[in-house]
Parts: C-alpha cells; structure tokens; sequence
C-alpha cells in the first residue's frame, strides 16, 4: 500500500500537522481499508482510537490532535507506532501466521 505524500528523513522528528494526517490516515487504512476519511481529522481520530481500544485513548485531546508536534509529539509518534504494530499483527493473522499457536491453545481458526 503506498502513500501519496512523501516523507523526508526528518519528518518523524518534526513533522507538519499534514504529515501527521497522512501517517495517519495511511495507517489506519491498513487497519480497516474500507474506511473513508470525511471529517476534520481531529473529530475523527478519537472514535477511532476508541474502537481499536489504544490504552492511552482518553489521554489524547482534540486540541492535541490539531496541533501534533512539539512537546506532545512523543505521544503521538507512540500512538503510531501502536498502529503500525496492529497492522504488522492482523497481518501476520491473515497470512495464518498464527494458526499454529491458536490450535495449540485450542482455538479453532479454521
């Protein structure tokens, strides 16, 4: 899946508010490809994060979200990292990466 925006090699040291919702957003359709992006992307990354169950949902603010970097970049680049690591997961499930743990536990995948 390719991005349509392109990141330098600092981005992720100091990134754009831009360069966030792409992250984002590129993210989160590895996740759930059919959804679609429609509002501000401080209204919508909230009832996400719910949804995922990120444990550290309730610590992010809308107002944090709209501006991203500076001291609160940390939290978000955690944030992201939490994503990539569920995208790299479902992944590995769909592939039945897992299937052999799962029967071993007596989960039934099939």
């Amino acid at each position: 899946m390719e991005m349509k925006h392109s990141l330098g090699q600092n981005t992720l040291k100091s990134p754009t508010q831009k360069d966030f919702n792409f992250i984002f957003q590129w993210l989160y359709r590895r996740i759930d490809p059919s959804y679609k992006f429609q509002k501000n992307i401080d209204a919508e990354v909230p009832p996400i994060l719910k949804q995922l169950r990120y444990p550290f949902e309730k610590s992010i603010t809308k107002s944090q979200i709209a501006a991203v970097g500076g001291q609160n970049w940390a939290q978000f680049l955690g944030m992201l990292h939490w994503m990539m690591q569920l995208a790299q997961m479902m992944d590995k499930y769909e592939a039945g990466e897992y299937d052999d743990a799962c029967a071993e536990a007596g989960v039934d995948v099939s």
